[in-house]
């Protein structure tokens, strides 16, 4: 599982590549229109001596995307299809280590796909910086994606270490119960034998007091 998971985390890192480029030639070369919306109308006011005072219109001008070109919508559709392909196949490693970020992964994964869509109305007023806000985003996403490598080898190594600590318990208990079998015998042994010589001693005795 943890190899699988290795080698899914090398794949969404090359998917993530292709998406910054993708996106950077997206958002770097959409356009930007400049509008102008009208806050307050002009009036006129008469004062006391007959003078006419004119209060002019007063605007206030903001940017909004522009219409994208056959060639910008395609672009736009193969970052979308990369994004959700590298967020569907994210989830599964979040959820599994490290479900702590879920709420946020998945936050992230709205904004950036309103600002993909174009769905929010841009308060930016170049590309460069519109390019910063995705990355921004995407990047936050992604931090969250790459520590799990040190998680899963890090889970892996204390995988090993627990075999070899087991390994070596269960071939120091064997060498101990061979030692305690050794030791038991050895004490049997010793039993029989004082058994024995305290056996002879009596023989001994008897026969001695019978001649005597």
């Amino acid at each position: 599982m943890s190899k699988k998971d290795l080698e899914s985390i090398d794949e969404l890192n090359l998917e993530a590549k292709e998406i910054i480029d993708l996106s950077k030639k997206f958002f770097l070369s959409v356009p930007i229109e400049n509008k102008r919306q009208v806050i307050s109308t002009g009036n006129h006011i008469y004062s006391l001596d007959g003078d006419i005072n004119k209060n002019p219109t007063t605007y206030s001008n903001y940017y909004t995307w522009g219409k994208l070109s056959m060639e910008m919508l395609t672009l736009q559709k193969e970052i979308l299809d990369k994004y959700a392909s590298w967020y569907e196949n994210s989830k599964p490693l979040i959820e599994v280590y490290n479900p702590s970020w879920r709420n946020a992964f998945n936050e992230y994964n709205k904004i950036i796909n309103r600002h993909i869509n174009l769905s929010d109305q841009t308060i930016e007023v170049n590309n460069e910086k519109i390019y910063q806000v995705f990355m921004n985003c995407f990047r936050y996403q992604k931090n969250m994606v790459d520590p799990i490598t040190d998680i899963i080898q890090s889970q892996y190594i204390f995988f090993i270490n627990k075999n070899k600590i087991n390994q070596a318990f269960r071939i120091a208990s064997k060498v101990a119960k061979k030692q305690w079998q050794y030791i038991i015998a050895l004490l049997i042994f010793i039993a029989l034998l004082a058994d024995a010589i305290n056996g002879w001693s009596v023989i001994a005795a008897f026969i001695n007091t019978t001649l005597t």
